[in-house]
């Protein structure tokens, strides 16, 4: 554990600053460490036990272990309830890894009770009731996302690329063929230019690409 803080990978997923210092220290954290059976008496070791748990997620993500990397994360959130981005880490591990839809979807609303313009959380809320409830009730979600992504000025880069694939197969999925269009070839001059630079971003180019060559083709 220790050469793991020590690489230059720090305690990825979650950067390399571990405890988050602009955020305040909960003040009944050294009891609950007690409680999951963990000892700190300052608030030097409270920090040492937190990053402790990231670096056990660490550990845990790279060898595939979701229960255990989101039980560490768990435990780190005990100690720090309002750290967002360990949230919105913990909604795609349920989310992507474990299946747990419904607790992804808890997560990323408990999120947005903190932020109302948190974009990971308005994203990733809109995908996982996609896979549970479906396209109608999904879009609309999508949609008030990229109203994030538009106050934020985003919607040139590769979120906003992105959005509009979802977007276009929630369209398509719903039947609506000219819209889904549209938005695959908005995403298609999103993502064009950037994909020189990033692979993500080429990677997402080639699924808009094959989503609108997809959409028009004849059904056998």
């Amino acid at each position: 554990m220790d050469k793991l803080k020590k690489s230059s990978k720090g305690v990825f997923p979650f950067g390399s600053g571990g405890y988050d210092t602009t955020k305040p220290m909960s003040p009944v954290a050294l009891a609950t460490l007690k409680e999951i059976g963990q000892e700190a008496n300052t608030a030097k070791e409270l920090i040492e036990s937190y990053n402790n748990f990231l670096c056990e997620a660490t550990m845990a993500i790279h060898s595939n272990e979701w229960e255990k990397a989101a039980q560490c994360i768990e435990k780190a959130l005990k100690l720090q309830p309002n750290n967002i981005p360990l949230q919105i880490q913990l909604a795609i591990i349920y989310g992507e890894n474990i299946e747990d839809k419904d607790k992804a979807i808890s997560l990323c609303k408990e999120v947005l009770k903190q932020d109302v313009n948190n974009i990971s959380g308005k994203f990733n809320l809109a995908v996982y009731t996609s896979h549970l409830k479906g396209d109608e009730e999904s879009l609309s979600i999508y949609l008030e996302a990229e109203k994030l992504i538009k106050a934020q000025g985003l919607m040139e880069t590769e979120i906003g690329g992105k959005l509009n694939i979802f977007v276009g197969s929630c369209f398509k999925g719903l039947g609506n063929k000219t819209e889904a269009g549209k938005r695959y070839e908005k995403a298609i001059e999103i993502l064009h230019g950037l994909a020189q630079e990033n692979s993500s971003s080429a990677f997402w180019l080639v699924d808009a690409e094959n989503n609108l060559k997809k959409l028009f083709e004849r059904e056998i």
